[in-house]
């Protein structure tokens, strides 16, 4: 019974770390994602399968929020971009500020004013703080 413990152990062990500890380098980060094309069909209705992809996948997440992370955007960036996903322009958003405020908040000579940022918060389903 021991030995057989042993084996077990000796073949989980690899399996094990790649789960519980932080990925390091794009050779730990390869491992981890073959990792999860391996769990992928053992966890639909395995718990503890679907638990290890967990882990495996969470370690994924930091590591590529750590080689990759979201530049900062200023609030006129970010209604640029809001606006363009939307296909809207400047005067389609007249509801929150006249468009010549927009135009000046789009080119930075003014800053996002908290009743227009809460406006288009609304609007474009996203934080406020997006535009503070």
């Amino acid at each position: 019974m021991q030995i057989t413990a042993i084996h077990t152990w000796k073949a989980l062990d690899p399996i094990v770390q790649s789960a519980i500890t932080r990925i390091q380098d794009e050779a730990q980060y390869k491992r981890a994602l073959k990792l999860v094309e391996e769990l992928w069909p053992l966890a639909q209705g395995d718990d503890a399968a679907a638990t290890l992809l967990d882990l495996v996948a969470e370690r994924i997440e930091a590591y590529e929020a750590q080689q990759d992370p979201v530049p900062a955007t200023t609030p006129a960036e970010a209604l640029a971009f809001l606006m363009e996903q939307h296909g809207l322009k400047q005067k389609d958003l007249a509801q929150f500020a006249p468009q010549s405020v927009i135009s000046e908040i789009l080119n930075g000579k003014r800053k996002v004013s908290k009743a227009i940022a809460k406006g288009l918060a609304e609007r474009f389903k996203v934080s406020i703080d997006v535009f503070l």
